[in-house]
């Protein structure tokens, strides 16, 4: 078999193609397979023709990569010209003709075209060695390059791009880290609607090679990753791998019609915004109980519901419970602390939990006076006074300690071992506090630790603190969490089980986040970047998450909740399919 070096892959018309160049030949030969595993002879030839009608010389050719655009194909190579690496484009012209349609920039790295895509009418190819970069073109022929780069690698690894795979929401992208010592491939997600913006990456590389591998592309095929590798003179190796497992789909699925709730400018109690709901399920109807900022910046509670649990019918003319009502307003001009909460700077109710226990409602909120660090206030109400309307909430007390921030606090929703259960840390470990009596003096204090360090943390660079009360399921207690990983002006959504006789053990923990700061909703208002739930139930067998947008709006997310646990149970690590295989390729 005689040698060849191998110039990229590339995906035509439902086939798979393997480029490569041999010696003493100034065109390149393509290898076929009909499913990205088992290929063909080197038996077709093609070539890239320049704009004079000569012949590219393929020996300083590299790195090709291939994007359909319309009803054509695009390819990008790099070409040595003297001293100088140029990245180059060409047009597929029909059988095995390229027409070279000029130079892109002046770099040794691939770049890729993505495939059938325009922002603003333009065509974005992304490349780059240092960092990620992006450039833009009307036509393909000239290109411009925008100076801000998406990210960079670490120091002292050079980015190389494989592939592209353009989905609704989220362009991925696959990449090689290469190092002295190792190729790592990775897969990174921008935003489809800002491809500037990361909106998700691998933590772990999905593949690790040696450095006598050298990569030749990724194909994004039939719901898997083919990455391709040339090792030694003549033998070319594939990995497959399941990309739904590289980044697990969202566990939870966001509602179409998002947001479900607005702010109401006539309103001027709810004016700027509406987010953050408790949701408690009474008969045949979800009950909210979510958090409104008005023209004073001061956080309250209104009140609405729904038949179904995706459309709002009732809501609230006015406040339904305000913590100056009870406690006043602490008279300071300014705050002796810096607190931020998306909106309500003069203080209030915050970020309320609803718990039914007996023929109760109990509520935990961020009690902020404004002034002073924000406590953990409860209060309670008798659910047919709640069912009617007859807002007569129990007198708030403070259960956390003055003088502490403390956020984040949620009551299970039955006893356990015969008492009481407040969830009060998530973090460095679960923290509850068991108590007979969920009366409260107001000089008893429950005493909490938090550290955004957990040992147990996967995604998380930070654990911030839980959402929803916890949901009792086949598998133990349901708790979602609020966390940020890289991108830490996002606050996303993590799950965990715990035990349901022990709670203080936790059974299972999603590898990754189960809902993230994607969507414009999510990523423009008081607070971008946020989602942020208070309120959590099941109806007919699907798990509804009520969330804050960008603490602006209110958001619906569901999921099955047998598959979500499946899920969860199940983890989401990358799952590698044993198919590594060497390609025969017998030269014809």
């Amino acid at each position: 078999m005689k040698n060849f070096r191998g110039l990229g892959v590339g995906r035509i018309r439902g086939r798979v193609l393997l480029f490569a160049a041999f010696e003493k030949e100034n065109f390149f030969r393509t290898a076929a397979s009909k499913n990205g595993v088992d290929f063909g002879e080197f038996k077709n030839w093609g070539e890239i023709i320049k704009e004079k009608g000569e012949q590219e010389e393929i020996k300083n050719c590299a790195n090709f990569r291939l994007s359909k655009i319309e009803d054509s194909y695009f390819l990008t190579y790099n070409l040595k010209k003297k001293n100088t690496r140029l990245l180059c484009g060409a047009l597929w012209s029909g059988f095995s003709h390229w027409q070279k349609v000029g130079e892109i920039a002046k770099t040794s790295h691939p770049g890729i075209l993505i495939p059938q895509y325009y922002f603003k009418n333009k065509y974005l190819l992304l490349f780059g060695e240092q960092s990620l970069r992006v450039a833009w073109s009307s036509d393909l022929v000239r290109w411009r390059v925008y100076r801000q780069p998406i990210f960079s690698p670490p120091k002292g690894k050079k980015l190389r791009l494989g592939g592209v795979l353009v989905e609704e929401k989220i362009i991925w992208v696959a990449y090689y880290l290469l190092s002295s010592r190792q190729i790592r491939l990775e897969v990174v997600g921008l935003s489809s609607s800002s491809p500037w913006q990361v909106v998700k990456r691998t933590e772990t590389p999905i593949l690790v090679k040696k450095k006598d591998f050298s990569p030749l592309g990724v194909i994004f095929w039939k719901g898997k990753i083919f990455a391709y590798w040339q090792k030694g003179k003549n033998q070319v190796l594939v990995d497959t791998l399941d990309y739904s497992q590289v980044f697990p789909s969202l566990f939870l699925e966001k509602f179409p019609a998002n947001p479900i709730l607005f702010p109401r400018e006539q309103k001027g109690w709810e004016a700027k915004a509406v987010f953050n709901s408790a949701v408690v399920k009474l008969g045949r109807k979800i009950h909210f109980l979510y958090r409104a900022v008005g023209r004073e910046d001061v956080s309250v509670f209104g009140y609405a519901s729904s038949k179904d649990g995706f459309g709002v019918e009732e809501r609230s003319f006015k406040p339904v419970f305000n913590h100056f009502w009870f406690f006043g307003k602490t008279q300071r001009k300014a705050p002796l602390v810096f607190y931020s909460s998306g909106g309500g700077g003069q203080g209030g109710s915050e970020d309320p939990r609803i718990t039914k226990l007996g023929d109760k409602l109990y509520v935990t909120y961020t009690a902020f006076d404004g002034v002073n660090w924000p406590r953990i206030g409860l209060t309670s109400i008798k659910t047919d006074d709640f069912l009617k309307k007859r807002w007569r909430w129990q007198k708030p007390v403070l259960i956390s300690p003055p003088g502490e921030m403390h956020k984040n606090w949620v009551i299970f929703p039955e006893k356990i071992k015969g008492k009481y259960a407040i969830l009060h840390s998530i973090s460095p470990k679960i923290g509850i506090d068991y108590r007979d009596s969920l009366d409260f003096d107001g000089q008893t204090f429950i005493k909490s630790y938090y550290h955004g360090k957990s040992p147990d943390a996967l995604w998380e660079k930070v654990v911030k603190g839980a959402g929803p009360p916890p949901i009792k399921t086949s598998l133990g207690w349901l708790v979602l969490y609020h966390g940020l990983d890289n991108d830490f002006w996002q606050y996303k959504m993590g799950a965990m089980i715990l035990d349901k006789a022990n709670p203080e053990k936790i059974l299972f923990r999603a590898r990754k986040p189960v809902l993230e700061p994607t969507e414009v909703y999510e990523n423009q208002g008081l607070k971008p970047g946020i989602v942020y739930s208070c309120g959590a139930t099941g109806v007919n067998g699907r798990l509804l998450v009520y969330y804050g947008g960008a603490d602006t709006v209110l958001c619906l997310a569901t999921a099955p909740l047998e598959e979500f646990l499946g899920k969860l149970k199940s983890g989401g690590e990358p799952r590698l399919i044993p198919c590594q295989k060497a390609v025969n390729l017998p030269y014809v």
